[in-house]
């Protein structure tokens, strides 16, 4: 009677961790998908985030009109080259505004728009 193979390597060296890293390979044949970093959903309130780019000036006028409708901590503030995914998202497209991750406005951005999203967020 021939021997059953269980798996793993050649000569049956299979390590402990060697499904953890299969499942870090090919994660949605995991059941697990992307792991979720940034995009979760906030609890509480609606959260206005700004993702923008040091040195955009369209970033800084949309920065400067928050600032005077929201304050500075009324919204989150997000550099999209901290991470290589915001940047392929929103690499040509900065600044955009979004509500619980949804992206409501994209450049150019003007007073009256942002002022419409605000009261909408408000209420």
């Amino acid at each position: 009677m021939p021997l059953r193979r269980r798996g793993g390597a050649p000569g049956g060296n299979r390590t402990p961790d060697a499904g953890l890293r299969t499942a870090s390979l090919y994660p949605l044949s995991y059941g697990g998908g992307a792991r979720a970093s940034y995009h979760r959903g906030m609890p509480g309130p609606s959260r206005l985030i700004l993702y923008e780019r040091h040195g955009c000036h369209l970033c800084e006028h949309a920065r400067v009109l928050l600032d005077e409708m929201l304050g500075p901590d009324g919204y989150l503030r997000v550099d999209i080259e901290t991470d290589d995914d915001l940047i392929l998202r929103y690499g040509f497209r900065i600044p955009v505004i979004a509500i619980d991750r949804v992206d409501r406005l994209e450049a150019p951005i003007d007073a009256p728009e942002l002022a419409a999203l605000v009261a909408e967020l408000e209420s």
